[in-house]
């Protein structure tokens, strides 16, 4: 119990620098979550997700793995993960329209 009490006041420490720390967000869902508190891991990790779309990681690391599907050849499987990245409410109106646009040539090549 020491150790995760000691690890959660690093991370909060962590927070309190950059409230958006992925990482430090992340950990602390899942040390709320090995602690049974679910609600909070959940809250934690959506808050997690917002910070990863708002600095545009997620948005990237979405394409990025889409293209590697396509060039293996595995349209249907690049098209589900732009799906995903597109079904996020958060994601910013340029990256939409680019992610629209990618998602309308993989419907044609799949």
């Amino acid at each position: 119990a020491g150790e995760r009490a000691r690890g959660r006041r690093l991370f909060q420490a962590s927070l309190k620098l950059d409230p958006d720390d992925h990482n430090s967000l992340i950990s602390l869902g899942a040390l709320a979550c090995s602690e049974g508190r679910p609600r909070e891991a959940l809250s934690l990790y959506d808050r997690a997700g917002k910070a990863l779309l708002a600095k545009d990681a997620l948005a990237d690391w979405a394409g990025a793995r889409a293209l590697a599907l396509e060039r293996l050849g595995r349209a249907a499987e690049a098209k589900k993960q732009v799906a995903a990245i597109l079904s996020y409410p958060g994601l910013p109106a340029a990256r939409r329209k680019e992610f629209s646009a990618y998602f309308s040539r993989l419907d044609k090549s799949a």
